[in-house]
């Protein structure tokens, strides 16, 4: 996949993680669990289960702890290559 497909893709995630979160249902489609964490990239809420505390890139070289959903886990590869 290449990057300008990936950021198409990823307004529509955001868009219906907004309308999710919007009727306070986690992020995380088919889960209707109350979100209890945000996503550091997207910052989408999702329940416990759909968000991993984990080290996360916020800028090239700065790495911090926070909460990452799968979506957005799942795009790291393609985007750490540069």
């Amino acid at each position: 996949m290449r990057k300008k497909e990936d950021v198409i893709q990823h307004f529509a995630y955001q868009a219906v993680v907004g309308e999710r979160n919007a009727t306070q249902r986690c992020g995380q489609e088919r889960c209707d669990i109350q979100p209890e964490g945000e996503c550091s990239k997207c910052r989408g809420l999702f329940c416990a289960s759909h968000v991993k505390e984990q080290d996360v890139v916020m800028r090239v070289g700065t790495t911090t702890r926070g909460s990452i959903c799968a979506h957005c886990n799942k795009r790291r590869k393609l985007w750490a290559r540069g």
